[in-house]
């Protein structure tokens, strides 16, 4: 192979400059974060049983779900807690399964099991350990808005970040939830012969989505559900309870329908330069697997900013951003790249002192083509570039310098042997015969 580029040097110039050219496209397309994903092949079980002593969690619960896993496979150890009203099941799977896979396993096994548990157990939760699903961005929004007023946006606000390329979810807090309030009146109650029950059956009724049966097209079944789900006040006043004397009786004729927010759980203020604080919500942003989060957070603060514009929705209002991952992240690997070719620099200058300027430029263009096969194995192999990745090819310097060195060291030995006889040679033979010797 090396005699082929020594006789053809055109072929040789033309995989140098593919090299170059798929290793900056490479650098260039290559997703950055801080740390790299790392799957831990877990997954966990949670079932709450209000009220229940831990003895009766475990019999009921605990050994329901054990004995309900022992088919799953690829399942390496299972511990679990029982303790009042609450059990948790660690399910571990071999580290060569695929963890997306186990996890949906599990949690179709779960599914085939909690028809055995109590009635009073609530809905089991599964869940996959992941210390990478952490918030890339949170940034904390404030105005002279109601508690009301700052709930509407913030649902507003949560659908145009999440609508953006690479972001997983938004998660708001800082604000009350809505919350619709039934003010049953007593004595409409006593004058149409109702319950309390009877109200809060009707209501729980009309928002239930329930199956009615299937349609069969063509030798193909449809399932047809009644769609029962409440999306505003109004419906809730006109829900039917009963009916008196051929009259249907409404919850608006027993109740009083208030469409406002919940108690205040958690209060979120902002500040900023001194200013009394105000009312605020915050938001935390997560990205998708695998998504360049310098990306994702800059497509986030252009949707902010362009949402601050006049006659948008947060004109008028304050956002600070508490905290952007991508900048730190840029800004970090900046240091450190530079950091790298300071190095590299100083490495070359050294060589060039040392054994000469020919052998310090040949020893200081191997790092950077070194770096570039780098970068184009980490890019096909669908890696990333974060401090880990960036420290190891800092710390290749140091071989590849050595390895340079020693190289220089037998070329010139080379030339001090082969060198008379080459300069017998015409002048368009001596480089090609001093490299095949």
């Amino acid at each position: 192979m090396w005699d082929f580029f020594i006789k053809n040097n055109k072929f040789a110039y033309l995989f140098l400059v593919a090299l170059i050219a798929v290793g900056a496209y490479s650098i260039a397309s290559i997703p950055r974060e801080s740390t790299p994903e790392v799957e831990i092949p877990i997954g966990v079980v949670s079932v709450a049983l209000p009220g229940a002593p831990a003895s009766d969690v475990e019999s009921l619960v605990t050994n329901e779900i054990e004995r309900g896993l022992t088919s799953l496979e690829n399942v390496k150890k299972i511990t679990s807690v029982s303790r009042e009203g609450f059990a948790s099941l660690v399910v571990e799977f071999n580290a060569n399964a695929d963890i997306s896979d186990s996890v949906q396993d599990l949690k179709d096994q779960i599914d085939k099991i909690k028809t055995d548990l109590p009635e009073d157990a609530e809905e089991p939760v599964v869940s996959e350990i992941d210390y990478v699903d952490q918030p890339i961005m949170t940034i904390a929004m404030s105005g002279n808005l109601s508690d009301l007023e700052l709930t509407n946006l913030s649902d507003q606000i949560e659908r145009e970040l999440e609508n953006l390329a690479g972001v997983a979810r938004v998660e708001k807090s800082g604000i009350r939830d809505r919350e619709v309030t039934v003010i049953v009146n007593q004595e409409s109650l006593q004058r149409f012969d109702l319950s309390l029950s009877e109200v809060t059956n009707a209501i729980r009724n009309a928002n239930l989505t329930l199956p009615v049966g299937q349609i069969v097209n063509d030798g193909v079944s449809y399932n047809v559900a009644f769609e029962g789900d409440i999306v505003d006040t109004a419906s809730i006043a006109n829900i039917g309870v009963t009916s008196r004397g051929g009259q249907p009786i409404y919850i608006k004729d027993v109740a009083v329908v208030e469409d406002g927010l919940a108690n205040v759980n958690l209060i979120s203020r902002l500040s900023v330069d001194g200013n009394p604080s105000l009312s605020s919500v915050t938001f935390s942003v997560y990205k998708q697997s695998g998504g360049d989060i310098t990306r994702i957070a800059a497509a986030v603060n252009n949707r902010v900013d362009e949402l601050s514009q006049p006659e948008q929705i947060l004109d008028n209002l304050t956002s600070v951003t508490i905290l952007d991952a991508g900048r730190d992240i840029k800004t970090d690997l900046v240091r450190l790249s530079t950091s790298g070719l300071q190095t590299v620099t100083l490495v070359v200058l050294l060589l060039v002192f040392a054994i000469g300027w020919r052998e310090g430029l040949l020893a200081g263009t191997a790092i950077p083509l070194s770096f570039l096969f780098g970068f184009i194995g980490l890019y096909f192999s669908g890696n990333t570039i974060n401090f880990l990745s960036l420290f190891s090819l800092i710390l290749g310097i140091g071989i590849l310098v050595d390895s340079a060195i020693v190289m220089i060291e037998g070329i010139n030995r080379k030339m001090r042997i082969t060198l008379p006889s080459i300069r017998r040679q015409p002048p368009s033979k001596r480089l090609e015969s001093f490299l095949l010797r």
